[in-house]
């Protein structure tokens, strides 16, 4: 299966915007709007890339970009 993504590279870059920006977890959560353990979820498996990765489509086709060729 071809790979458009690197799952837990973009964990971790998630994890560090989050430490350099001097926010918890808790705070993003409330910014995002998403509950502090999908953001716990997030930072060690990024959910919609691994999704993206099994069905060998982008991340702008699941977030429903218009232009997004799947």
């Amino acid at each position: 299966m071809k790979r458009y993504y690197n799952t837990k590279g973009s964990a971790e870059r998630i994890r560090q915007l989050r430490k350099g920006s001097h926010v918890t977890q808790s705070m993003l959560a409330e910014q995002a709007n998403i509950s502090v353990d999908t953001v716990k979820r997030l930072e060690r498996v990024n959910v919609l890339l691994a999704i993206a990765d099994v069905y060998d489509v982008s991340l702008d086709y699941l977030a429903g970009c218009e232009d997004a060729a799947r």
